[in-house]
């Protein structure tokens, strides 16, 4: 990053410099129309698919808690 560009951030307020953040985390992380990027929607998209092929495989969200916090 140049030295003219870091004095310019360096000036920002934290409320501008947290704008700027997400508009260069926009451009840098595409997303769809509901915030979601893409690579992360093909892996919900590819979960449901195989939950719905085999349910039984799957367990609930109390489930998956209830071990989790038992064996922390």
């Amino acid at each position: 990053m140049n030295a003219t560009l870091e004095k310019e951030i360096a000036t920002l307020s934290l409320d501008e410099k947290r704008r700027l953040i997400d508009e260069l985390w926009r451009q840098v992380e595409p997303v769809d129309d509901d915030g979601i990027a893409p690579e992360v929607l093909t892996q919900l998209e590819r979960r449901a698919d195989a939950y719905e092929a085999y349910p039984i495989g799957g367990i609930t969200l109390e489930q998956f808690e209830e071990k989790h916090i038992r064996e922390e």
